[in-house]
């Protein structure tokens, strides 16, 4: 480290790595961040299934980065594939998304039906 750059630093901080409790409610947090997202925009209301939940967090967790992955996969894996959706007009406004665990990765199960 450049001797400029070390000057800089006045104290080290030791974090502990998050523990799985605290990473739901990281998930939880994210999720309702793209679900207000999605009904500000859409008027399409999501709900996060637990198995969806611990498959999110399966998949994106990575004990060196901590929480920042969680967010990059919300956004590619929900929001990204949920607008695909909308643009394919397989989901429609006013409609409800359950966010499902299917075989290891996120799913969605569509209710356009709902008034």
């Amino acid at each position: 480290m450049r001797p400029e750059l070390l000057n800089r630093l006045d104290d080290i901080v030791v974090f502990e790595p998050l523990g799985k409790l605290q990473l739901r409610e990281i998930v939880k947090l994210q999720f309702r961040s793209a679900e207000e997202r999605l009904k500000d925009s859409q008027q399409v209301t999501m709900t996060l299934t637990i198995p969806a939940l611990d498959a999110i967090l399966d998949a994106a967790y990575d004990p060196q980065y901590g929480a920042r992955p969680l967010k990059r996969y919300i956004e590619k894996h929900v929001i990204t594939q949920l607008s695909r959706l909308i643009l394919a007009g397989k989901l429609r406004s006013k409609s409800h998304v359950t966010v499902i665990e299917n075989n290891g990765q996120v799913d969605f199960a569509i209710d356009n039906a709902v008034p």
